[in-house]
């Protein structure tokens, strides 16, 4: 049976609006562009299995470039044939998903064309989804045309194809294209620079603090930007777009101490070189290693941990009690419980199916089964869990109503709340640093106990200060949690920003020192994820701790809700 035909009229009358309002996968060879809906499919199944078809055509479509339509519509079906079938040689389990879809497309697909010449190319697009009926005589020519490289030239009036929804919109990039071509690039908010990384380095400009400045008589104007000098020169207190464009002109960003401050403020991404840190061993109950990614070795004894006891003072703490009730009750289904275990050798009562069962053993064959008990055991998650609080001056952040700290001091306290009604092991510290000898954690709460009103206090207690020294931080919770006897173990953390101290901990030396510590973590057999509150961090945090190991919530008020489901997740039994 013939697909169904609608006349030209009625086409540009209701399906012309229809196809300016479809939307198309498009594929221009760095980009994939997904419709952000796909509902051309009778289920929910078929229109998921079209996406996961969408991306893995991208991995064999080339871009297309055509300025005749007609020949772009031959191309573009060639082109969809053979990614077709290289993508079925590559991944034949999307096979029978690929049959459906193509099958429901032909059922579905109403054919548009007006002329012999758009009636040819949808019989090869309906060839092409496996449409078993012969071609027409115009399709047949076509092909030869396009099988001898000649010229194809498109008929007055000639329309495209309609879309296929399983198949690519085949672009080629555009030169220039993108944010700043043809209409102006978005600009940054105030207090953020580029995001490229500049190379960094620390210098003493002494000269810049003088108060009697040098008159310099300015015999032409041009102006310029040059590198840091040690002058004796007045601060510019430029606007923030020539701040900004100054710091992209520059290749080296020289950062000193200065006794006036610039209104201006910008935000860098700097690699700063640590070749003149202070790298004398230090002695204490608690020190660690750091990782030098330039050497590609540690540094022994390089960090100092001082931990002390949170000792709640000043303004009380008070959780939310409705955030309390929920997640606690979220947490009771995970308690431990106690099942039925049949067919034991002991147990506290008999197993009658089991009894009966032994008995005809017994009789049909002389031998039968001891196991004719049945008995009650408990079912223990067996799991210790330590969490690590970012409290660096950066969680003093204002976003809504609420800092960053008051959010993340209330999600925790309802987070160990419900972890203490599961019944797994449970410690919380709190850390910040100032320098590499003086690494802060404040212990909320060791790994016995119970959460009692004291630990919720604690909890939140904690304030925020100095500096985000994670290396270490992380270190010394692991090495707590591997003291632990239980089966599994896991570390979360919880941060709101990029390691950084004063002394050289920052850039890419901050970043891969975590990474590393992460690294020792797993090699224990301990599970790390990290939690960030921010809506910038998803290159590093990746970098630090894997693709799949972190969770990014750019809204802080996110945080309450998400952070039990997360746990939940990390720790439900496989």
């Amino acid at each position: 049976r013939p697909p169904p035909r609608v006349s030209r009229r009625r086409r540009s009358a209701s399906t012309g609006r229809a196809r300016t309002l479809e939307h198309v996968a498009a594929f221009d060879g760095d980009r994939l562009r997904l419709p952000p809906v796909i509902d051309a499919f009778p289920s929910a199944e078929l229109n998921r299995a079209a996406y996961l078809w969408l991306a893995a055509l991208a991995t064999s479509a080339e871009p297309l470039d055509h300025s005749n339509p007609l020949a772009a519509d031959l191309a573009w079906i060639k082109a969809m044939e053979a990614a077709t079938e290289q993508t079925l040689a590559r991944c034949p389990g999307l096979a029978p998903a690929h049959g459906l879809l193509c099958a429901q497309l032909l059922a579905r697909r109403v054919d548009c064309a007006a002329t012999d010449v758009e009636a040819a190319v949808e019989a090869l697009v309906r060839r092409t989804l496996g449409d078993p009926s012969p071609l027409p005589a115009a399709a047949l020519d076509l092909l030869r045309q396009r099988r001898a490289t000649e010229p194809v030239r498109a008929p007055r009036g000639y329309h495209p194809a309609p879309p296929v929804p399983i198949w690519l919109r085949l672009e080629t990039p555009k030169a220039g294209a993108g944010p700043g071509a043809g209409e102006d690039a978005p600009h940054a908010p105030p207090g953020l620079a580029t995001t490229t990384r500049k190379l960094g380095k620390r210098g003493d400009l002494d000269q810049a603090n003088r108060k009697d400045s040098f008159i310099v008589h300015r015999f032409e104007a041009i102006l310029s930007w040059v590198e840091s000098m040690n002058l004796n020169r007045a601060t510019d207190d430029d606007d923030p777009d020539n701040a900004q464009k100054a710091a992209e002109d520059q290749d080296h960003i020289t950062l000193t101490q200065n006794d006036r401050r610039a209104a201006t403020r910008l935000r860098l991404h700097l690699d700063l070189a640590p070749q003149d840190a202070d790298h004398e061993r230090l002695a204490d109950r608690f020190t660690y290693p750091e990782w030098n990614h330039r050497a590609r070795a540690y540094m022994p004894d390089h960090c100092r941990v001082l931990e002390a006891e949170a000792s709640p003072e000043g303004d009380s703490f008070t959780p939310d009690p409705r955030l309390t009730a929920r997640v606690r009750r979220q947490f009771e289904t995970l308690h431990p419980r106690r099942i039925l275990r049949p067919r034991q050798i002991e147990g506290t009562e008999l197993d009658l199916d089991a009894l009966i069962a032994a008995q005809v053993q017994i009789r049909a064959t002389g031998q039968g089964s001891d196991r004719i008990y049945r008995d009650l055991r408990a079912i223990e998650r067996d799991l210790s869990v330590a969490i690590l609080m970012d409290c660096s001056r950066s969680t003093e952040a204002v976003v809504g109503d609420r800092s960053v700290i008051d959010t993340m001091r209330a999600a925790l306290a309802a987070l160990a709340g419900g972890i203490d009604v599961a019944g797994d092991r449970l410690a919380v510290w709190g850390f910040s640093s100032l320098k590499r000898d003086r690494v802060f954690l404040t212990r909320c709460k060791g790994f016995e106990g119970r959460v009692t009103p004291e630990i919720t206090a604690r909890i939140g207690s904690l304030k925020p200060s100095h500096y985000t020294r994670l290396g270490a931080a992380i270190r010394h919770a692991s090495a707590m949690l591997a003291k632990e006897p239980s089966a599994r173990k896991l570390l979360l953390v919880l941060t709101d920003g990029k390691p950084n101290d004063l002394d050289h901990y920052e850039g890419v030396h901050g970043i891969e020192d975590s990474r590393m510590a992460v690294r020792e973590a797993r090699g224990r057999a301990q599970a790390v994820h990290g939690v960030v509150v921010n809506a910038d961090g998803q290159d590093w945090f990746a970098r630090i701790f894997g693709r799949s190991g972190f969770t990014l919530l750019p809204d802080p008020a996110r945080l309450p809700r998400a952070l039990p489901d997360i746990y939940r997740s990390l720790t439900q039994e496989t």
